[in-house]
């Protein structure tokens, strides 16, 4: 994460959907394990009942992304554009933690830079 204030509210999002997840009986094979400790990688793994794994990187955004609306059209805008061989899935949590938006890392790699002014 790249702002130290936000540490906190991304924590906490990302444990309390990680419960969430965890508790859902529809893919209970799976389940969704936060890193104990920073990696400076992924936050952690969703790991299948045959011990494959898929890491992730969670970002909760406090801008540009309210109520499951999105403000920009395409999800490239909200990942970094970083490789990171460690992160297969980058999941993106709303203000309000009432929603997410999910898509393979690679895919949001691809899209374009779009740049906007915060005022």
């Amino acid at each position: 994460m790249y702002r130290p204030s936000m540490y906190n509210k991304h924590d906490e999002s990302m444990y309390t959907f990680a419960e969430l997840f965890n508790n859902c009986k529809v893919c209970n094979d799976v389940i969704m394990k936060p890193n104990d400790e920073e990696t400076y990688g992924n936050d952690g793994y969703f790991i299948h009942s045959n011990g494959q794994k898929i890491g992730y990187d969670w970002e909760y955004r406090d801008r540009y992304f309210l109520n499951c609306r999105l403000q920009f059209d395409t999800l490239g805008q909200y990942e970094r554009k970083l490789r990171k061989d460690c992160i297969q899935i980058a999941i993106q949590c709303d203000s309000t933690e009432t929603g997410i938006a999910v898509g393979w890392h690679e895919d949001w790699l691809v899209e374009a830079k779009e740049n906007r002014s915060l005022q």
